[in-house]
């Protein structure tokens, strides 16, 4: 029971939730680098707004809002958020792509133990490729066997071949470097 919502939302008054919601908030809103993660226990969901990032094929930020059971939370990992430096970041795996909750989020350690017990009392384990490390250790190991094909093709190859496949590589790499700065503007 996974869902989305990519138009502009609402943000509900915070003061007017039930006590069986418990809410993190990171920034003020209306800013840009505003997130908030809210647990409904009596629904048994938990709601990303604009901290979810789905694993969606060339997704650049994160998604306005998504909603997921809490049994449905594959896994959690702690990294570190770089680009803007905000500090430890945990990131909460779904089963559409991850959630990045810093720390300093105003509310986190009532949210932290409530997806720990989730993850938990679920029994669910992360596969291989889902935790961060193992997907920069797969991005640069798919790069490297390209460049090693490429290398031991090229004295086999005509000056035509060789400078096409120079040529898209740079545009690989341009791509994925505009991907990256792109992304690295919100720190998600």
């Amino acid at each position: 029971m996974t869902s989305f919502t990519t138009q502009a939302v609402t943000e509900p008054l915070l003061a007017t939730a039930p006590a069986e919601v418990i809410t993190a908030e990171y920034g003020k809103p209306g800013e840009a680098t505003y997130r908030r993660v809210s647990i409904n226990f009596s629904a048994g969901t938990i709601t990303f707004f604009r901290c979810h990032t789905p694993s969606r094929f060339m997704s650049t930020g994160p998604d306005t809002e998504c909603s997921c059971q809490l049994e449905e939370i594959r896994g959690i990992g702690s990294t570190w958020g770089r680009p803007r430096d905000v500090g430890p970041v945990l990131e909460v795996v779904t089963p559409t792509g991850r959630a990045r909750l810093p720390h300093s989020m105003s509310g986190f350690n009532a949210v932290h133990e409530v997806i720990e017990q989730a993850v938990a009392k679920s029994g669910s384990r992360l596969r291989w490729h889902e935790a961060a490390a193992a997907q920069e250790v797969l991005v640069l190991t798919c790069g490297a066997i390209l460049a090693a094909g490429v290398i031991w093709a090229l004295p086999e190859m005509s000056r035509w071949a060789i400078a096409a496949t120079v040529w898209t590589m740079v545009l690989v790499l341009l791509t994925a470097c505009s991907l990256y700065s792109r992304r690295k503007r919100t720190w998600w």
